[in-house]
């Protein structure tokens, strides 16, 4: 069948500070219940929930992958949204440091569905595999390589209670802004 996860990565542990990952969600986080991380990247999430892992550098959110189209566009952090099915062969990236879009892209099997923004970055220069570019941005953005991370670690499950906590415009209180580009639709 395949590996299907989809989410985003920040190269910031928000471990102890939820409000500010609620404000770049754009949505409140209501805490569930702590699950493994084998159950926390299980494939095709749904969309009133999601599963958190906090490394010492960074914090991964596996969520569905309509929530995972955005452009988390974040000052001063990188961050990239993900989405990579192995049974349909679809892979997207949207890659931003600094809140400025670096690479973005989606294609499936091996055609590109939207357009391309920036530059292939290095690693894309040496390696074809849309899937193992998405590993390395997680290692580079969350400090950890994805396949190191133990099983029996703990994610935390959110749900999400909608309240429009962030707009898709720059708020500089809090020096984040979220606007969605809705790729998966040509899929």
């Amino acid at each position: 069948m395949g590996y299907n996860i989809s989410g985003l990565v920040i190269d910031k542990n928000y471990e102890n500070n939820i409000e500010a990952l609620e404000t770049i969600l754009g949505e409140k986080l209501i805490f569930s219940t702590k699950v493994d991380f084998e159950s926390g990247s299980e494939n095709w999430k749904e969309d009133n929930y999601c599963d958190i892992y906090f490394s010492e550098k960074g914090t991964l959110i596996f969520t569905s992958i309509d929530r995972a189209i955005a452009q988390f566009k974040i000052k001063k952090q990188k961050a990239f949204s993900f989405a990579l099915s192995e049974m349909t062969m679809t892979f997207a990236v949207n890659y931003t440091e600094n809140g400025n879009i670096v690479r973005s892209f989606a294609e499936t099997e091996d055609e590109v569905r939207h357009q391309e923004v920036g530059e292939k970055l290095d690693f894309e220069k040496t390696e074809s595999d849309p899937s193992e570019l998405i590993y390395h941005l997680i290692e580079k953005t969350l400090g950890k390589k994805f396949w190191d991370i133990d099983l029996d670690e703990n994610c935390y499950r959110y749900h999400f209670e909608s309240q429009n906590i962030s707009s898709e415009k720059d708020t500089t209180e809090n020096n984040y802004n979220t606007s969605k580009k809705p790729w998966w639709k040509f899929w």
